[in-house]
């Protein structure tokens, strides 16, 4: 068998083995509770389905015999700190950025200014901290993710393809693999206009966006834990900081407030969007140390 032949059949495996539980395991969720996120089951089914790309990656290095071979999974501490910092607070950043964002297009005028005036910095840092280190503590669902998507399929891809389509082909999948979940109404909800489908191709967009920077960080630190982090750190801290800034410091009303939820997706994503392609640019090309995975 050649070597494309059987990187071919590895990704096979490990599409199988993380599309496959995933999608099972949200259809048996929409029959059993409908497209419904407000139920005790919804997030114990995200958290599980996190865990499967992992498994594609074990499973198709067992059924084809490849072993442990550049499997991403050392730490690499050394000399890779700055990574990991870019990987803990950015988030923050994206949550900060996506607060200014809101005030500044979908609300009244004054309120970017109102942020700045009413918060209290003291209390704002001490919960930013605690977001901060639960979510490093608590990494092992991204993990579960990045061990898949970084550690096994992009590297795969990148053995057929170039690093770049190999991104925005994993990027693809990888929201196509949410596609049941969108249905449920992950970040979207169910009440927008060509429901679920925008919203899926919404997903696409943003994890091959969001998906070039976890590249990178795996890639400048030969890790996928660093990706595991911002992982963590943008499912758990970005939605937390951003209600924290925009709910303690501005006076909004109900139909604000309608409104505000109507569009916060569309612009918390845009603004990681254009945050994480930024970084990943910045990280890229004025990096000394400019590792590849292999």
């Amino acid at each position: 068998m050649t070597d494309k032949k059987i990187t071919f059949k590895r990704i096979f495996i490990f599409l199988f083995f993380a599309f496959v539980p995933t999608w099972i395991l949200d259809f048996i969720y929409i029959a059993a509770f409908g497209c419904n996120t407000e139920t005790a089951y919804y997030n114990l089914t995200g958290a599980l389905s996190m865990l499967f790309p992992m498994l594609g990656n074990f499973m198709s290095r067992i059924i084809t015999k490849e072993g442990a071979k550049n499997n991403l999974l050392k730490v690499n501490l050394k000399g890779n700190l700055k990574y990991y910092m870019t990987a803990i607070f950015l988030p923050v950043l994206y949550a900060f950025i996506s607060a200014f964002c809101v005030t500044l297009f979908f609300m009244p005028s004054g309120t970017t200014s109102e942020i700045i005036h009413n918060m209290k910095f003291g209390t704002t840092i001490t919960t930013i901290i605690y977001l901060v280190t639960v979510s490093s503590l608590n990494c092992v669902l991204g993990f579960g993710e990045e061990c898949g998507w970084r550690g096994y399929l992009t590297p795969k891809l990148e053995e057929l393809m170039s690093t770049p389509l190999s991104i925005v082909l994993s990027g693809i999948i990888w929201g196509l693999w949410h596609a049941p979940a969108i249905v449920i109404g992950h970040n979207f909800g169910t009440d927008y206009r060509f429901y679920p489908y925008a919203g899926i191709v919404a997903m696409c967009v943003f994890c091959t966006f969001i998906g070039t920077y976890f590249t990178v960080l795996t890639k400048k630190t030969n890790s996928v834990f660093p990706a595991a982090l911002a992982h963590a750190g943008n499912n758990n801290i970005v939605t937390a900081v951003f209600s924290m800034v925009i709910l303690e410091t501005v006076n909004i009303n109900v139909e604000t407030i309608e409104k505000l939820n109507e569009n916060l997706s569309f612009v918390m994503l845009t603004v990681t969007c254009l945050v994480t392609s930024i970084v990943s640019i910045l990280i890229t090309f004025f990096s000394k140390n400019n590792k590849k995975v292999s």
